[in-house]
């Protein structure tokens, strides 16, 4: 496995895990651990973590290199970037569960056409149909949240904007979107980096993995501030600079790190 790998991913799993313990914690004082956002807060926290130990076990169990790890990381990041996105919106949480269920029901539309998922999909209506007919306080459905990440992201730093954040703290989009999601999207609709025709840039799903691991680290715990911290710009500024050290970390033992080949194990 590759050192700036393990460390970045080690190191996340720490981090995530110390912010697990406060919130728990906050929460048990609060008597709020049945509260919607405490709920898919510890749903996206859980995946998290358990995305970073699957990708872990993966690299030293099978020798796989980062370009595998690649497919794992994306749910992680954009389910980390909804929730951040969630945590700051006015009804974002009623929204953010309106996106989830209408993404089900547009599945079940169809599904309900066919005989072996026919009666699968009627349930999935009748279950999600619940949510989608919640009222907002002008008595309205709500909305569900924007479906593509590139909004959500550039909403995100409208929010960042909105709450004092300064500049190097806040959301990239258009980089983050680029350089980060479209490449974690590659291999999940089969663009396999050992069919790429000229020469071969093994580091660079390294790197990518790395990125996407940090940022839907910082995405989540910055959900998690959102909801339970009195001063959110504080607390991302310490929680920056502190994923700031690993990331720089890592680059460094990228740099020190002879490239491996694709195929080895």
């Amino acid at each position: 496995m590759n050192r700036e790998v393990k460390h970045v991913l080690t190191e996340c799993a720490v981090l995530l895990k110390e912010y697990r313990g406060s919130f728990e914690e906050a929460l048990r004082e609060g008597s709020q651990q049945d509260d919607p956002p405490a709920i898919m807060l510890r749903v996206a926290l859980n995946f998290g973590q358990q995305t970073i130990d699957a990708m872990l076990t993966l690299l030293h169990a099978t020798g796989a290199n980062a370009s595998f790890c690649l497919t794992l990381v994306r749910p992680f990041y954009e389910a980390s970037a909804r929730v951040l996105w969630a945590s700051r919106a006015s009804n974002g949480w009623q929204q953010l569960q309106a996106y989830y269920a209408k993404q089900d029901v547009n599945w079940a539309n169809k599904a309900k056409d066919i005989p072996e998922t026919a009666e699968a999909a009627r349930r999935v209506i009748e279950s999600r149909d619940e949510v989608l007919k919640r009222l907002d306080p002008d008595g309205r459905p709500y909305d569900p949240m924007p479906a593509r990440s590139d909004v959500v992201l550039k909403e995100i730093e409208q929010h960042d904007v909105a709450d004092g954040l300064a500049e190097e703290f806040r959301e990239r989009p258009d980089f983050n979107y680029t350089n980060v999601y479209r490449l974690l999207c590659r291999p999940a609709h089969g663009h396999l980096p050992d069919m790429h025709i000229g020469p071969k840039k093994g580091s660079e799903d390294s790197g990518v993995l790395r990125a996407g691991t940090v940022l839907a680290t910082y995405s989540i715990v910055r959900a998690v501030c959102a909801v339970g911290t009195a001063n959110f710009p504080d607390e991302v500024k310490a929680l920056n600079k502190r994923l700031g050290r690993i990331w720089q970390n890592g680059k460094k033992l990228a740099a020190e790190t002879p490239e491996p080949s694709r195929t080895s194990k």
